[in-house]
């Protein structure tokens, strides 16, 4: 209801109480004070209109609602200086799940409290329970576990940290399949651009050999300037890499000769495309022309980019699984694994080695059946002769 239609409301109320009044002086010390009432409200009622509120304001998480997530939002903000935006946006999400989830075991009387601070090791039991009875995967079950120790640790509360001491077990890392293409499938990801017209046609037929051959990370191409591009030795510069301005460090990169004439084509397609829409300089190597002016493209458009040609192709992938494709690539035709992790920018081989390039298990058995062609420090017609004895019975 608008304030003014609130006024009228109490001027009406107002000459009800004084029909109903039997006194004439009463009436009128009535309508005086009401007509006061509405002298002062008229001022009230200008200013709410002049400075009025749009919409409700935003509360906090309170403890009783949200016990978990009002802690775990304090140390996300707590963690700003040391955290990538990306980072907090993430564990935000998963914070959030996991305050629903507590707050459910919790008024189903599972766990004693949501509360971080108060937990116990029968609530950490209760809730490694409720994890396998979800059938979540192990890598799964690690990174909520994970999750909620940062926040009991923040909050001094070491329960976790006292069961692992005690050795009590708790889910255990194993290793993740790596996800890689074929380079059949590179190939057939590559025919599939030429599918494609138009200026995202081009960028397309661009970036597919770049990602597949050079192991660069989304953004780091995303992001890329012209004059990161040295046609002249081959080679790219990483403007922006992984945790930039914290721990990642720019490098070079080197093209190889493979795709090189994709990179001239698209230069050359570039330059006409700018030419055509009159744009004198642009320093994006490769720019969204939607606006008025060149601008890098967004997370998102990228993405719907590799969504348009996922279907053309009709092969599920991610941008960067080309980097461990890349990895897996150069392990498999003999690249030693330092070489591999220097190009991925790595600062040790241990994660290229977890997360992009392993021997495979087809190498391994190959390497295992070789090993034994030859019995081992064995005379192989006496070996062969010890073999009938063993199978015949008799020494």
């Amino acid at each position: 209801m608008s304030p003014e239609r609130k006024l009228n409301n109490q001027e009406n109320n107002a000459e009800s109480v004084l029909l109903l009044s039997n006194s004439t002086e009463e009436a009128n010390a009535s309508r005086s004070r009401i007509l006061d009432f509405c002298e002062r409200n008229e001022t009230s009622v200008d200013k709410r209109e002049h400075n009025k509120k749009r919409g409700r304001k935003k509360k906090g998480y309170s403890m009783g609602t949200y016990p978990f997530l009002s802690v775990a939002l304090k140390y996300l903000e707590d963690q700003k200086p040391f955290l990538a935006e990306s980072t907090r946006k993430e564990r935000r999400c998963k914070f959030k799940y996991l305050n629903r989830e507590l707050v459910k075991l919790w008024k189903t009387g599972k766990i004693s409290t949501a509360n971080p601070k108060k937990m116990t090791e029968k609530d950490i039991g209760a809730i490694l329970l409720w994890m396998q009875e979800r059938n979540l995967d192990v890598r799964t079950q690690r990174k909520y576990l994970g999750f909620l120790t940062m926040v009991l640790r923040w909050c001094s509360n070491p329960v976790i940290d006292k069961m692992r001491t005690r050795g009590l077990q708790f889910p255990k890392e194993i290793s993740k399949e790596i996800k890689t293409l074929s380079e059949e499938e590179i190939q057939c990801i590559q025919k599939a651009t030429e599918q494609m017209s138009g200026w995202h046609g081009e960028i397309l037929r661009f970036i597919v050999p770049m990602y597949a051959y050079t192991g660069l990370r989304p953004k780091e191409l995303r992001l890329a300037q012209i004059e990161d591009l040295d046609t002249t030795n081959w080679t790219f510069w990483v403007r922006h890499p992984k945790g930039e301005s914290r721990y990642g460090e720019q490098r070079t990169v080197p093209i190889p000769p493979l795709i090189r004439s994709y990179v001239q084509k698209y230069l050359t397609a570039r330059a006409e495309e700018l030419g055509k829409r009159k744009i004198d300089y642009c320093e994006q190597l490769i720019p969204s022309l939607h606006g008025n002016k060149p601008s890098y493209f967004s997370d998102v458009l990228f993405r719907l980019l590799k969504d348009k040609l996922e279907k053309e192709a009709k092969i599920h992938f991610s941008l960067k699984d080309f980097r461990s494709s890349y990895a897996q690539i150069l392990k498999d035709r003999g690249v030693n694994i330092e070489v591999v992790s220097k190009a991925l920018g790595h600062s040790s081989t241990e994660t290229t080695e977890r997360y992009y390039a392993r021997i495979r298990d087809s190498s391994t058995f190959e390497s295992i059946n070789e090993a034994f062609e030859k019995p081992i420090g064995l005379n192989p017609k006496k070996a062969q002769m010890g073999l009938e004895k063993w199978v015949s019975g008799y020494a």
